[in-house]
């Protein structure tokens, strides 16, 4: 097993670890940014030119009134770049301040992402396989949470510090779209 899949699955160990923990100590059951709760999203985000799309499965809990604590593991495809593609999966954790509201809830927050990038050409793919490497990034981010029922919306915006583009900033605007599970 290569050592970017061993990382991946140590991150995932401790992000389900962590799931399993806050799920027991959590005391806030309602309101908040989403809840106590698990949820699919499927989303659309820029990084810079670049488009992307997500699919992310997250566990949201709610430390107190005001503060929620997001674990997500989740596939990202980028669209077909000059020279091939730019995927990536990975894990997140994330804390937001919110203002405990019912439908629109205004946040912001800092998160972390640990995953792997796929970056392949197409003669890359056929000859020699797709180049795999590390990425870590931290975001600050700030965002609305609109929940009706089960179903939410989140618009947001991040500022994105990535070890993938050499420790460059990225301005990232993006839209989640996801149901409670």
């Amino acid at each position: 097993m290569s050592n970017n899949r061993k990382l991946f699955k140590l991150l995932a160990q401790i992000c389900t670890c962590g799931l399993i923990a806050s799920g027991m100590a959590s005391a806030h059951a309602g309101g908040g940014l989403l809840g106590q709760s698990g949820y699919l999203t499927a989303g659309h985000f820029k990084v810079e030119s670049e488009d992307y799309s997500a699919l992310e499965i997250n566990y949201t809990t709610e430390a107190t009134d005001v503060l929620a604590i997001k674990y997500g593991a989740g596939f990202y495809d980028g669209a077909p770049v000059k020279y091939g593609r730019d995927d990536f999966v990975g894990v997140t954790l994330a804390g937001y301040y919110h203002f405990d509201q019912n439908i629109i809830n205004p946040y912001i927050g800092l998160g972390v992402f640990a995953g792997c990038t796929y970056n392949c050409s197409s003669a890359e793919k056929e000859h020699y396989g797709c180049e795999e490497e590390s990425m870590f990034s931290l975001y600050p981010e700030l965002g609305l949470a609109i929940k009706l029922d089960q179903f939410f919306i989140y618009p947001y915006v991040r500022r994105s510090f990535s070890t993938n583009n050499g420790g460059e900033a990225a301005n990232v605007i993006g839209l989640a779209v996801g149901f409670g599970i």
